[in-house]
C-alpha cells in the first residue's frame, strides 16, 4: 500500500512538472512572437505582414517529426484568439499594441485555460 501511494504521488508530481514546463515554454514563445511582430514593424493594419514574411509558417509533418517542438505556432494561435494579433484581408497579420497593453498577458492566458 505504501508503494502505491508513493507511485501515485510521483505521477502527480510529474504531471504538475509537465504543466509548469509547458506553460513556461508557451510564455517564452509568446514573447518571441511579440518580438517578431515588433521587429518586422507589423504594428498596424497598414503594415500587416503574412505569416511567411514574419517567419511563422507552420511546419510540415516531416519537419515536426525530426525537430524539437516549436511553441511559436501555439503562441501565435493563442494571441490570434485573444485578438492581440489581428488578421486583415489577404491573410495578413499585425500586432495590436493596444490589446497587448490593455491587460496582462498572464491574466488573459489564465482565462483561456
Amino acid at each position: 500500500m505504501n508503494y502505491n501511494l508513493l507511485l501515485l504521488f510521483f505521477f502527480l508530481i510529474m504531471i504538475l512538472l509537465a504543466l509548469v514546463v509547458y506553460r513556461f515554454l508557451l510564455f517564452r514563445a509568446v514573447k518571441e512572437v511579440v518580438r517578431i511582430f515588433r521587429e518586422k514593424d507589423a504594428l498596424s493594419a497598414h503594415f500587416a505582414k503574412t505569416r511567411q514574411e514574419l517567419g511563422l509558417v507552420p511546419r510540415n509533418l516531416f519537419e515536426r517529426l525530426f525537430t524539437f517542438r516549436d511553441y511559436r505556432e501555439n503562441a501565435f494561435n493563442m494571441l490570434l484568439k485573444l485578438e492581440i494579433i489581428r488578421q486583415t484581408r489577404g491573410d495578413k497579420y499585425f500586432l495590436s499594441e493596444k490589446q497587448l497593453s490593455s491587460a496582462s498577458i498572464m491574466e488573459k492566458l489564465g482565462d483561456m485555460q
